[in-house]
């Protein structure tokens, strides 16, 4: 089927889940994955309290985190790479294991609680998130100062997002909105988006089935690549976009949304019918969420 074709998989993430699912405890005695990760949670969820801080907790991810600046700039779900400084230290003994200043770093090279974390804070922002080991080092960690099954606390400056490509979609998406009177939903990661109908079942997740009617077109000509109605896909499967957008709205809802390439089908595109560095539009009706 065209649309899931050069989809963009949240492979950490479902890596991980497919884990959690699969995985018991280990003859050793070591705990599962699943059973790591929710151990390490709950000893989060104590030291929050313990501190009386004031977090959130991700949804997709379970990730625990609070916001001190959110900044301005856009979010680096696309980046190329990221300017940024930032301490890391051992929940269990507030030990500072790692301090880093002003250093560009390849948004690929971040670990995946990172990646989830800056996921809540623009360029400009600060954020601090606690991260269970599966999201971190795991089983193995990271040199002396780093053990096995660490538990960290990120503290965490986002200077600037470097992504050259995500930066001229956003500027293209919002010239032709503007050129056609549409008015959008600016969100910080570049997509825009307009909630038709907000709907009033569930929201869905990374993990849930969504039940579809859809239209996707390109926006440089308006040429329909895709669509298809009443059908059935798993969130986390799809490409970036749909991750952030269709969260926006819930079950029984309706979106229109505005997708940069790089929150698309990339530099690939997904031939024949979408080109490289495509930007494209979706009409999304959300008729149920599994």
């Amino acid at each position: 089927m065209m649309f899931k074709k050069g989809v963009r998989v949240v492979t950490g993430l479902l890596m991980t889940l497919t884990l959690f699912m699969s995985s018991c405890n280990d003859d050793d005695g070591t705990l599962s994955v699943q059973d790591q990760f929710k151990f390490e949670n709950e000893k989060i969820d104590a030291y929050i309290a313990n501190k009386g801080l004031a977090t959130e907790t991700d949804p997709n991810s379970a990730l625990r985190y609070r916001v001190i600046n959110p900044g301005t700039g856009i979010q680096p779900w696309a980046a190329d790479s990221i300017t940024a400084s930032y301490t890391v230290s051992l929940l269990d003994t507030e030990e500072t294991v790692e301090v880093v200043t002003n250093a560009k770093i390849p948004y690929n090279e971040l670990i995946l609680g990172v990646r989830y974390g800056l996921h809540f804070v623009q360029e400009g922002g600060s954020i601090q998130f606690f991260v269970p080991s599966p999201y971190a080092y795991g089983t193995v960690g990271n040199g002396g100062n780093i053990p096995a099954n660490a538990t960290l606390i990120y503290n965490f400056q986002l200077h600037e997002v470097h992504a050259q490509q995500l930066r001229a979609d956003i500027a293209t998406i919002d010239t032709y909105l503007e050129d056609n009177n549409l008015g959008a939903i600016k969100h910080p990661s570049g997509l825009r988006y307009n909630v038709v109908n907000a709907g009033t079942g569930n929201h869905p997740n990374l993990f849930s089935v969504i039940i579809v009617n859809y239209e996707g077109r390109l926006l440089s000509n308006g040429a329909v690549f895709d669509g298809r109605e009443n059908v059935g896909f798993l969130l986390g499967d799809l490409i970036t976009g749909w991750h952030i957008g269709l969260p926006q709205i819930k079950a029984g809802g309706e979106i229109i949304m505005y997708i940069p390439s790089s929150l698309g089908f990339g530099p690939t595109g997904a031939p024949p019918d979408i080109p490289q560095n495509a930007n494209l539009i979706f009409d999304v009706d959300l008729i149920g969420v599994q």
